[in-house]
């Protein structure tokens, strides 16, 4: 797994952040300027796949851990499918992120 990911610049990562279709306020208001901040960052699957968790994790603050660990088995897969354009890529990304067992 040698590839690697380039996160799209801001604009495009918040207009591909929408395509998650309808998300309370608190996420967009919270997870998406956490994810924004990616943006231009070229990182292999692995490591795009760590920032996801962590950006998830950073959003969730103080929840407890089997919530956690429920958001992101709900999360983690839909943003990979809509930050990465590259049907390969996603698909390494998010068996990466199931060989992980968050």
């Amino acid at each position: 797994m040698n590839e690697s990911f380039t996160f799209p610049n801001q604009d495009e990562m918040y207009r591909r952040l929408t395509k998650l279709g309808r998300m309370p306020s608190h996420v967009k208001n919270n997870l998406y300027p956490i994810l924004i901040k990616q943006a231009g960052r070229e990182l292999s699957i692995p490591s795009l796949v760590m920032v996801l968790v962590f950006a998830v994790d950073e959003y969730m603050g103080a929840m407890s851990a089997s919530f956690r660990g429920v958001m992101y088995c709900l999360l983690i897969p839909r943003l990979i499918d809509v930050i990465v354009d590259d049907e390969g890529l996603a698909k390494d990304a998010k068996d990466f992120f199931e060989s992980t067992s968050l």
